[in-house]
């Protein structure tokens, strides 16, 4: 659990509500607004404090490093200054403690930043008997006929068909995520697939079955994937590796650079001929399936390898017919791939001007259009894939409306509307999401991912004002000359003691 960089993150907030004698002790920082990331440069276990300083302009860090009075400091900057050569200076300073990288506006930190010398402290101390956690959460995975769960290994007479999606994402700032055009298009994706399958699939179900699945964890070395087929290996899951007939993932299907999509394929195993035919069927049935939709496919030259995917794991366990679709040829046309600013704008869902909340929940956007366009595509070429009939096709169409009918909730309401819950059936699993690296107590493996998360306690921190390095020796030199002096009175005091009260001692009694 080594890192070179500590990173966390932490909210702020304005003062505006704090009374202004309040504002003289230690204020705690609520965690309501204004997400940050903090970069520990120099960590403490017992916290971090440092002057606050706000980084607007190149001289205003120059001025931090090189005739600042007041370090170590807190930097706060915007996200215009966070590029690598400011880290890097950062990172090399001895005058800097922490740097605070504000995802939002200033005007959350107006309130501190005009008066003078805040200083801040930040405190997140790890528990002491465990420091880290292995990264894990659970893979979704479903099938267009029910799979018997509680038998492990190889299924018999049970062929599949895989079609698959990442969950997750990730970039610099945490929970700042939204992985749009990197994730959520191929989920989305995906989803409107079964809905658009689950019709014809129940009239006329195709010999193999189609498995679906949502692997987590892929953004950190394929932790999803990886526990998945290594259960299979170990016929601990319910189909194994012979019972999978060939993978379709989707990956980044947002469409940025026109209306075509790639068929990726691995060069190395289509050198097994059997796999070659079995790939090259698959982009033939992709193409038919394309007819009179209005995104073409293609397939780049057969020595090109294939793109970061899921795919990549089954093909580390043996020769395995598959294939990723994706909207760029060679190199990625999302600029924003694993960014913060991979959003919905990435994915130009834009609205008409004057439209409530209400209203653009119901409105189809031209993104969701172009997605309903993939997921036809998609679900069609599935359906041919696990050996359904061409005549079946027409009655295989994604609806644009459906693609905003995907919620995460607490539970389902009941029918009645009393606020009972009630029972759902369905065939939609979990499986565990965690390297197999841990499972085998291999933490420098080479075969699989070892990312771990950090424990800690809730992160705090409180600003407080500080004097300026000019009262600070003003109060010290004080102090000294005030000691200096009452030394001096007292040496003077005690050297002349008999002199000064000796007529009270010396007074006769006075008799009568």
């Amino acid at each position: 659990c080594l890192y070179s960089v500590s990173i966390q993150c932490v909210y702020i907030v304005s003062a505006a509500s704090v009374s202004p004698a309040a504002q003289y002790l230690h204020v705690e920082l609520s965690v309501r607004i204004a997400v940050m990331c903090l970069i520990c440069l120099s960590a403490s276990m017992s916290g971090d404090t440092g002057v606050l300083h706000v980084l607007e302009t190149q001289s205003d860090l120059d001025w931090i490093l090189s005739s600042g009075p007041h370090p170590p400091y807190m930097v706060i900057m915007e996200t215009a200054f966070f590029n690598r050569c400011c880290v890097c200076v950062c990172c090399v300073c001895v005058c800097l403690c922490v740097c605070l990288v504000l995802c939002l506006s200033s005007s959350y930190y107006n309130e501190y930043y005009c008066n003078p010398l805040y200083s801040v402290t930040f405190v997140s101390l790890p528990p002491s008997e465990v420091l880290c956690d292995p990264l894990s959460d659970f893979n979704v995975w479903t099938s267009t006929r029910p799979l018997n769960s509680s038998a492990k290994g190889h299924a018999a007479n049970e062929s599949v068909v895989i079609a698959a999606a990442r969950l997750d994402g990730r970039s610099f700032f945490w929970e700042q995520a939204p992985a749009a055009e990197g994730t959520v298009s191929g989920i989305i994706t995906l989803l409107a697939a079964i809905q658009a399958l689950y019709p014809v699939t129940q009239e006329a179900p195709p010999p193999r079955n189609i498995f679906f699945t949502f692997f987590q964890g892929e953004a950190f070395d394929y932790i999803g994937s990886s526990k998945m087929v290594y259960d299979m290996e170990k016929n601990d899951f319910v189909i194994d590796l012979k019972n999978v007939h060939s993978i379709l993932e989707i990956g980044q299907v947002g469409l940025h650079s026109g209306r075509s999509l790639w068929m990726h394929s691995d060069p190395v195993s289509r050198k097994n001929d059997s796999v070659n035919e079995a790939v090259s069927e698959m982009m033939n049935r992709m193409e038919s399936a394309a007819a009179g939709l209005s995104v073409s496919v293609g397939h780049p030259s057969f020595s090109q390898p294939l793109p970061p995917s899921s795919l990549q794991r089954f093909l580390r366990a043996g020769p395995i017919p598959g294939l990723v679709l994706a909207d760029h040829q060679k190199s990625f046309s999302n600029r924003y791939y694993e960014s913060m600013y991979d959003d919905a704008e990435n994915l130009n869902v834009t609205y008409p001007p004057g439209l409530t909340p209400d209203e653009q929940l119901v409105y189809e956007t031209d993104a969701a259009k172009s997605l309903a366009e993939v997921a036809t595509l998609v679900a069609r070429s599935l359906y041919l894939q696990a050996g359904g009939e061409n005549n079946s096709l027409s009655n295989i169409t994604a609806d644009p409306k459906t693609l905003f009918s995907y919620f995460w909730v607490s539970g389902p309401a009941s029918v009645n509307s009393t606020g009972e819950p009630f029972c759902v059936r369905a065939s939609v699993r979990l499986s565990e999401a965690v390297s197999p690296a841990f499972e085998l107590l291999e933490y420098g493996s080479r075969n699989y991912s070892t990312w771990t998360e950090s424990r800690w306690k809730s992160i705090r921190a409180r600003i407080f004002l500080v004097a300026s390095r000019e009262l600070e020796m003003l109060t010290l030199g004080v102090g000294v000359a005030v000691l200096l002096l009452s030394l001096l009175v007292t040496y003077f005091i005690s050297s002349k003691a008999e002199l000064l009260f000796s007529s009270a001692r010396d007074t006769p009694t006075t008799a009568y």
